[in-house]
C-alpha cells in the first residue's frame, strides 16, 4: 500500500522520476569525472533533496498530530535522510568554497 491514495503518490513519483533522479545522477556522474559543474549540481540537488524531504516530513507530522492521517512507517526515515542530505550539501558547499580559494 501506497502512503497517500494511488493517483497523488504517482505524481509524486513521476516528478522524482523525472526531476530530482536525472539531477542526482548527473551531479554524481560529474562529481566522480572531478568536473566543476559536479559540485553545482551535486549541491542543487542535495539542497532541493534535503527542502523535499523536510517538507514531506513536517507535513505529515502536522497531518498526524491533527488526525487526519495515520502515521506512515516512512517519517523517520524521511527525517533521517534529510538530515543526511543536508549534511552533504553542506559538505558540497564547503569543499566548493575551499576550491574557490
Amino acid at each position: 500500500p501506497t502512503p497517500v491514495e494511488p493517483e497523488p503518490f504517482k505524481l509524486v513519483a513521476a516528478l522524482d522520476l523525472s526531476l530530482l533522479v536525472p539531477l542526482l545522477l548527473a551531479g554524481g556522474i560529474l562529481l566522480w569525472q572531478r568536473r566543476a559543474w559536479g559540485y553545482v549540481l551535486a549541491s542543487m540537488a542535495s539542497i532541493e533533496g534535503a527542502l523535499y524531504l523536510l517538507v514531506l516530513s513536517v507535513n505529515s507530522l502536522i497531518g498526524i498530530m491533527r488526525g487526519l492521517v495515520q502515521a506512515p512507517g516512512e517519517v523517520p526515515v524521511w527525517g533521517t535522510l534529510g538530515l543526511l542530505t543536508g549534511a552533504a550539501a553542506v559538505l558540497l558547499l564547503v569543499h566548493l568554497q575551499g576550491e574557490s580559494r
